[in-house]
């Protein structure tokens, strides 16, 4: 598999999770949640997943760091994706977000405290020694997006790019423009393959996994 040139996946990136733990209710929570705790440069910090959200589809994952009763960070997977979308409150980049989150990912893993989250929308497919995954997500109406999952079945690596808009281009501003060009045609090929299989729709401006 291609090294990863992003910044953000020094090493792999894990996608699709909620966290397993005890049952947990903060000034930040969206209702009964569960909570994770890992350590990280010096820091203690928690994720917090919402696995069931009224009136969404997906959950959300909540990324913190306290200090007291004092929230200092408190950024958001809106869709348990394994990317943080939006920093609400604290002095830290969204790239410096997602490169702490995703220690923590790799914290759960270690600790086996990880599980992947089931999707309705995804479409999945073997070619090769590749497992390729496409899952079409959206929050709310007009924020909507395929996330595209390569995982390399010999050496177990597994990288994640998204697809704004589901218009077949690959435009993650989290992934460099070199790692997104060296998997865009992998994504073209796979939404084809999916169209033929009447799992995947293009109705001339986004590209739709259906549910099974």
């Amino acid at each position: 598999m291609k090294a990863s040139v992003s910044l953000r996946y020094p090493l792999l990136i894990i996608a699709l999770l909620a966290f397993t733990g005890a049952a947990c209710r903060t000034t930040l929570d969206l209702g009964e949640g569960t909570i994770f705790r890992f350590d990280f440069e010096g820091e203690q910090y928690e994720i917090i997943g919402y696995n069931e959200v009224e009136g969404r589809e997906e959950g959300v994952n909540d990324l913190v760091l306290r200090d007291g009763s004092t929230v200092r960070l408190w950024a958001r997977d809106n869709t348990q994706d394994g990317f943080i979308d939006s920093v609400i409150q604290g002095e830290v980049s969204l790239q410096e977000a997602n490169r702490i989150y995703l220690a923590g990912i790799r914290a759960a893993m270690e600790r086996g405290s990880y599980k992947e989250r089931p999707y309705a929308r995804r479409f999945e497919i073997l070619s090769g020694f590749y497992a390729f995954d496409i899952i079409s997500l959206s929050v709310g109406e007009n924020d909507t997006y395929n996330l595209f999952i390569i995982r390399d079945i010999k050496t177990q690596e597994i990288v994640s790019v998204r697809d704004f808009g589901r218009d077949g281009i690959l435009d993650d501003p989290l992934i460099e423009e070199e790692e997104r060009d060296f998997w865009q045609p992998f994504y073209t090929r796979i939404l084809e393959k999916g169209r033929e299989m009447n799992r995947i729709s293009f109705d001339g401006n986004q590209w739709l996994v259906h549910v099974p």
